[in-house]
């Protein structure tokens, strides 16, 4: 992680746990890169719509401020629209 921030002059807007990789050890060590001033918003991220369940969950951990839905052309059905209306409404980052 620390490297890829090489990439954006050591600072970046979101930095995403993507397809909930190890997210809960993600979330520590993106935690502490946001305490340090090179993450503004930790988020989470999944391609599925199966891990819905799973992504609600882990919106659960307060360090989580962002995250993406899959809104492709694939994934815009009913089951996308009822996940969205079950997400907790944040205040802006």
């Amino acid at each position: 992680m620390t490297a890829a921030l090489g990439y954006f002059e050591r600072r970046v807007d979101i930095y995403q746990v993507h397809n909930l990789v190890a997210w809960r050890k993600r979330l520590g060590q993106l935690q502490r890169l946001k305490d340090a001033g090179a993450v503004r918003v930790v988020g989470l991220t999944h391609y599925s719509a199966n891990a819905f369940g799973d992504l609600l969950q882990a919106m659960k951990d307060p360090r989580v401020q962002a995250i993406q839905v899959p809104t492709t052309r694939v994934e815009r059905s009913d089951r996308v629209k009822r996940f969205c209306r079950r997400l907790p409404t944040w205040g802006s980052a």
